[in-house]
């Protein structure tokens, strides 16, 4: 089978997560909260009192995108930013009275648009979708750490060649890892014979020369 891309996972859960933002987002907007500010939220509702690198972690975003976020949500009175009792360095994200507030009538606009969502769906095909969803999220979660395949060389590529491919390169480090290792074996005895090669040019040059050859009176012999 080729690949064809809007039929492909990456298209189809991309164009399902803008779907469902805007969902929500239509929701969110009489109450000025904004799609990106919700996970917070909800971070937040289930335990509140947390720091930033926390709240990355939990959320699965990058440290400058939450930053941004947080500061505009300090804007809203969404919530508020404290220093740590116990260490004057941390800084604690708190919600405010608003923020707290908020969470049943967020809540509920959420849940109404999960269950838009899976309109048609039996019990068991929705948790089949969560299982295989939560599949490819472990699946290139461990893929992160691994050289990607060049895409003009994977796109035309079933699976199976794609994974011949990343093998390929696999056996290819490893052979040139070998290579360096024996080169590496090999430079000792060579670094060893040149030093003992320049040691005994060193040592001929050290060598007393004769004087030179002086003809006296008496080392001529007259016929």
């Amino acid at each position: 089978m080729g690949f064809v891309y809007n039929q492909s996972p990456a298209y189809l859960v991309g164009l399902l997560s803008r779907l469902f933002s805007q969902a929500m987002s239509t929701r969110l907007a009489s109450h000025e909260v904004s799609p990106a500010q919700f996970p917070v939220l909800l971070c937040l509702w289930q335990k509140d009192g947390q720091t930033q690198s926390e709240i990355c972690r939990r959320i699965h975003v990058e440290q400058p995108t939450l930053s941004n976020t947080l500061q505009r949500m300090v804007r809203d009175r969404l919530i508020r930013k404290e220093q740590d009792s116990n260490d004057r360095r941390q800084i604690i994200i708190k919600l405010t009275k608003r923020g707290k507030a908020l969470k049943p009538i967020l809540v509920s606009s959420a849940l109404e648009v999960h269950h838009l969502a899976l309109k048609g769906l039996q019990e068991q095909e929705s948790n089949d979708f969560v299982r295989l969803i939560n599949m490819l999220i472990m699946n290139l979660e461990s893929d992160i750490s691994e050289d990607p395949l060049l895409l003009e060389n994977a796109i035309d590529c079933p699976l199976q060649s794609a994974q011949n491919m990343k093998n390929n390169k696999a056996h290819k480090a490893h052979k040139t890892h070998k290579s360096k290792k024996s080169q590496a074996s090999q430079e000792v005895p060579r670094a060893q014979n040149t030093k003992n090669n320049k040691a005994h040019e060193s040592n001929k040059s050290k060598k007393p020369q004769s004087a030179p050859l002086v003809l006296r009176d008496i080392d001529i012999v007259r016929e």
